[in-house]
């Protein structure tokens, strides 16, 4: 059997407008689209506050006052999700698109329970024998694009509780807060008959992917998560209040005090853990402690300048494009010239071009080539990298950047004796068709060059055409093989003297009914067989004959 229900995602924000993320920056903590669209948040002590009073900045506060995405609607772009339970279960893990999954699944055939060849797959018999449950988030589209396994969990008495196992492809905090609710819903209201009943254990039959076989009752209250503390204060049961998603500010006191470190990185991983609970975690002599209060959501910047005088690489990294990581924090990580530190927030959302700038000045190759790389470098940045003879990984990067100028690739295709960065500028994604053509119009350009210029994904018509007249028959198998490559260029690959084109042609996915059958006639037996062979020839010609 096959149980399926769909919903809407509950709570999922639109993208968050340039007003909302500068507001979140300015007071260092993320701030719910709902929240923002009232004006009205929780502080510390849970009292609620006017939004507006907390922004010191007047010009900030003008223009969140007049920010039309106060306006938005709630509703966003038509994802939603689908509950299943069953032999869905183990559906939810083919490889291959299906009549239940027409456009497959964005995590493709990574599913370690895949049901070809996944190494647990063994496990999918007794998910749907016990109940296991999966939640999927869809685009509006219908694709999947995410997905959690919800395992059940069992007390002493036999009652059954859902916890989230694992979760997988594109994952959003409203598909995990989704995901957690239908745990809860799933798990029903729990009245306290015996504190040692509230421990639920993870089916053994079931695949243990997030390593953690016990948990407490989703439904729990803090007064009853405070009952089976006092009552059993070990340890295994302070972990599982730790973690628990209704521990209240004392409890979570009493973990931190309590001589563990294991106890102290459950608290301090914990949503609910206040400011005060982070400052005393990022203290730690235990860096598993430290890391469990970097990856908080509810950091804020004092939390990040104490995580950058300690000086870990690996806790700056965790926290690089959290809202609480502000322009000041970037600019005192760089002038530390710390190339460890500096390496580890170049993916921070907030670098700007100047920031790139004064790293460029530090003269590391290790970084030049991290600028090379860059998503905001700019053309001035690349074209400086372009000179740099000492690394030829650096110009490579510099040449495949997308924000590279025809300037900028024309400069790299000057490199006349390194054809790997002449190379990177060819297949640059963001070349426009001009300098493609310019490459395919001088024949003095090394034929691997020009090959690359004609397998550009990006190439358009006109270069497509070019390329299927030029000298070297390797630059037309690749024209004719392009994904762009239309019907018309098509046939004109058709009528190339070198079969190697025409069997090219007959490969494309592109292919329509008049080049296959071109194909099917053709006096080379390699293009006819190719053709013969073609995915789409039962589509576009019929069933084939016996023989074939």
């Amino acid at each position: 059997g096959n149980d399926h229900v769909q919903e809407d995602v509950i709570g999922l924000e639109p993208d968050k407008s340039e007003v909302h993320r500068a507001v979140e920056r300015h007071l260092g903590k993320q701030i719910h689209h709902n929240e923002y669209v009232k004006g009205m948040i929780k502080d510390q002590h849970g009292r609620d506050v006017r939004l507006g009073r907390l922004i010191r900045d007047d010009n900030l506060r003008n223009q969140f006052a007049n920010d039309n995405a106060r306006a938005g609607s709630k509703r966003t772009s038509g994802h939603y999700m689908t509950i299943v339970r069953g032999t869905e279960v183990a559906g939810q893990a083919n490889s291959q698109p299906n009549a239940q999954h027409p456009k497959g699944h964005s995590w493709g055939d990574q599913s370690c329970k895949n049901v070809d060849n996944g190494v647990n797959r063994s496990y999918l018999k007794h998910e749907i024998m016990h109940g296991t449950v999966v939640v999927r988030a869809h685009d509006h589209t219908g694709q999947e694009i995410y997905r959690a396994t919800l395992q059940p969990h069992h007390n002493h008495e036999g009652q059954t509780a859902y916890g989230l196992d694992s979760e997988y492809g594109l994952t959003h905090p409203a598909f995990t807060a989704h995901a957690h609710d239908v745990a809860l819903r799933l798990s029903g209201e729990y009245k306290l008959s015996h504190p040692e009943a509230a421990v639920f254990v993870k089916h053994e039959d079931v695949y243990n992917d997030n390593g953690e076989r016990q948990m407490l009752h989703p439904g729990l209250k803090n007064t009853d998560l405070h009952a089976i503390v006092d009552s059993n204060p070990s340890a295994a049961t302070m972990i599982l209040a730790a973690k628990h998603h209704n521990v209240d500010d004392k409890l979570l006191d009493k973990a931190m005090e309590y001589p563990s470190a294991r106890i102290h990185a459950a608290a301090a991983s914990n949503p609910r853990a206040s400011a005060q609970h982070l400052h005393k975690a990022l203290d730690s002599a235990n860096f598993s402690v430290q890391l469990a209060a970097a990856q908080n959501p509810n950091i804020r910047p004092e939390h990040v300048d104490k995580i950058i005088k300690n000086g870990d690489s690996e806790l700056l990294e965790h926290i690089a494009k959290h809202p609480s990581m502000q322009r000041h924090h970037i600019d005192q990580i760089i002038d530390s010239k710390n190339q460890s530190n500096i390496y580890s927030i170049m993916n921070s959302r907030h670098i700007n071009a100047e920031h790139l700038d004064k790293i460029l000045k530090i003269g590391s190759q290790a970084l030049k080539k991290q600028v090379a790389k860059h998503r905001r470098a700019t053309p001035e940045h690349l074209d400086k990298l372009l000179d740099d003879a000492n690394d030829l990984g650096v110009m490579e990067a510099a040449a495949g950047n997308r924000n590279a100028s025809e300037a900028t690739l024309m400069k790299a295709l000057s490199k006349h004796g390194l054809p790997t960065v002449q190379q990177a500028a060819v297949t640059n994604e963001n070349a426009p068709d001009s300098f493609l053509h310019h490459v395919l119009d001088h024949p003095s350009i090394a034929s691997d060059v020009r090959v690359a210029a004609a397998d550009n994904r990006s190439a358009g018509s006109s270069v497509l055409h070019r390329a299927l007249v030029d000298h070297d028959p390797r630059v037309r198998m690749v024209a004719a093989e392009h994904p762009n490559a239309t019907e018309e260029h098509l046939h004109k690959a058709m009528s190339d003297e070198d079969h190697r084109v025409r069997r090219s042609a007959v490969r494309n996915p592109n292919v329509t009914k008049s080049v296959l059958q071109k194909g099917l006639n053709d006096p080379h037996e390699r293009v006819r067989i190719s053709a013969e062979n073609h995915p789409r020839y039962e589509e576009l010609i019929g069933p084939h004959d016996a023989k074939i």
